[in-house]
């Protein structure tokens, strides 16, 4: 995401990121497994982007799947295989954010005041309680 300095100093910012196996065996079963995409989609069997990377082809396992995506340089990869960190890293590799959840525990972390107190300290909207 694009955000002046100002800003970056100015507001409270979070993410949550995925568990790292769950979002790979994700990754897995949605391109080569379940096929929920359409077939235009499909290139000699695989998930048209990633066709490109000539290390992907139908049927393969899972730890085929696994050790294709990890030679893949983060910097060429396609954004359901690649790491993370380049979402909330500039590019020395710092921070964006000022907190990192995750996703496994996020119903657990917005119970809690955590994100509350962080935000209210820098002047951040409120986070109002839902009757859902």
């Amino acid at each position: 995401f694009d955000v002046t300095k100002r800003h970056r100093r100015e507001y409270f910012k979070f993410c949550f990121v995925r568990n790292p196996f769950d979002r790979v065996l994700s990754c897995y079963l949605h391109k080569f497994g379940q096929r929920t995409y359409p077939a235009a989609f499909v290139k000699d069997g695989v998930y048209g982007p990633f066709a490109k990377y000539g290390l992907f082809y139908e049927g393969m396992s899972f730890d085929e799947f696994v050790r294709g995506i990890a030679a893949v340089d983060d910097r060429d990869a396609d954004v359901h295989f690649r790491s993370q960190y380049t979402f909330v890293c500039d590019g020395r590799k710092d921070l964006l954010v000022d907190y990192v959840g995750r996703l496994e525990d996020l119903l657990r972390e917005a119970e809690t005041e955590m994100l509350r107190d962080k935000a209210a300290r820098r002047g951040a909207h409120p986070i109002e309680e839902t009757s859902k």
